[in-house]
């Protein structure tokens, strides 16, 4: 084995940190290789002989940490597993003792080093990582079940951690498959109402004669078959978050009567003279200009302006092209985990036409493509072309 042979793998979705760590190393001599992801660093420990020790970013986005860790020590009896959380700043583990003087030596540079010992095993490590992140790095955290390193994403990490602490309503916008609903859904988490109550409706998805009923209930005897009183989804909300999805398929009638819960805070279910009162968020989505004429559907203007008092749009997936391979990554390890089968990788081929592919169907046409490819592929452990016809398709995609 060559001095150039890496010692190191240093596994981590943000690039400032790898390039930090990585010109670390080098200048004691320590040659590493960085990967982007938990994936990424089980092929390169596979590949590579001579790994002594691999830096684990704690926020992976496609892989679960901890089974990782297990893996890789799995793989290597003397491997060192080193566990960073760059969020907090400040936990780095290895749940076992170090091995390698590399490792303790690597600690150091970090930064501010403890020890702590318990009979038996394991030490725990604890170091100060937040000096090495770069001004971009420190800026902007991941949503909750978000992944992705665009500026895009990071502006929209920023637009809804200012908001989730309020009571102020949500208009999410971006196109089909984007990911709303998970945008939604890190509103309510990173909010005070995080405990209670994160009710999602599907406007399009529920016949107009039902939605009435559904969002506001109704009394017992209000119709007919209405034989018990039934609470509505805003009630079943409250002191919590109601999402309302494809917010620009609400008939006109409701849409008055939204605008109206919206003003006084107030519901009244079908059949009843009585009158609740309700505490709800609502955060709302849509993939159409709700502002644009729609003879169809119009929308109210007024009540447009209820819902986007504070608007934000998910960048879709083509121009996140960044992103393309990690998310492909995290939905192929996923994919594999939970259908028991062994983990699988992309050819170079692969790669590529996902990188270029357009995504009309954005993050969702992305996952349901890999899992089609992982079911295709059988036992087989590499993904090619021939697993993803339809970006193999010359009318779709041009490699040339």
């Amino acid at each position: 084995m060559s001095f150039t042979d890496p010692k190191i793998i240093i596994a981590s979705p943000d690039l400032a940190f790898r390039k930090h760590l990585t010109q670390a190393v080098g200048t004691m001599r320590w040659p590493s290789v960085d990967a982007g992801g938990g994936a990424d660093a089980l092929i390169k420990l596979d590949s590579l002989a001579g790994i002594e020790a691999v830096v684990l970013d704690r926020n992976l986005a496609d892989l679960d940490v901890d089974d990782l860790d297990i893996s890789l020590r799995a793989h290597r009896k003397n491997l060192d597993v080193l566990l960073v959380d760059l969020n907090d700043g400040e936990i780095c583990r290895s749940n076992r003792a170090l091995v390698h003087p590399r490792s303790k030596e690597l600690i150091w540079q970090l930064g501010r080093v403890e020890v702590m010992e318990e009979e038996p095993l394991p030490r725990v490590v604890v170091i100060d990582v937040k000096e090495h992140q770069s001004e971009a790095a420190r800026d902007w955290t991941p949503l909750p079940g978000m992944i992705g390193n665009h500026s895009g994403m990071a502006e929209l990490s920023r637009l809804v951690r200012l908001v989730a602490p309020r009571r102020t309503s949500v208009l999410i916008t971006g196109e089909t498959g984007t990911g709303k609903e998970v945008v939604a859904r890190a509103v309510h988490q990173l909010s005070p109402r995080s405990s209670s109550p994160f009710i999602a409706v599907n406007c399009a998805a529920i016949p107009d004669a039902l939605l009435e009923s559904e969002l506001f209930g109704y009394a017992r005897g209000a119709f007919t078959g209405a034989m018990q009183p039934k609470m509505g989804r805003i009630e079943a909300a409250n002191g919590g978050t109601l999402f309302l999805d494809e917010i620009g398929e609400l008939p006109a009638g409701l849409q008055a009567k939204l605008l109206r819960f919206l003003q006084e805070r107030e519901v009244q279910r079908l059949g009843s003279n009585e009158v609740t009162m309700v505490d709800v968020r609502i955060v709302a989505a849509t993939h159409v200009n709700l502002l644009q004429a729609n003879p169809a559907k119009p929308f109210r203007q007024d009540l447009y302006y209820r819902l986007a008092v504070f608007p934000v749009e998910v960048p879709a997936l083509r121009d996140r092209q960044d992103d393309i391979l990690l998310l492909a990554r995290h939905f192929l390890a996923d994919i594999c985990a939970k259908d028991g089968v062994d983990a699988k990788e992309f050819s170079a081929d692969v790669a590529a036409a996902l990188i270029n592919y357009e995504w009309p169907g954005n993050v969702r046409e992305l996952q349901h493509l890999i899992e089609r490819a992982v079911i295709l592929a059988q036992s087989e452990k590499v993904l090619t072309l021939k697993h993803l016809p339809h970006l193999n398709s010359q009318n779709i995609l041009n490699l040339a």
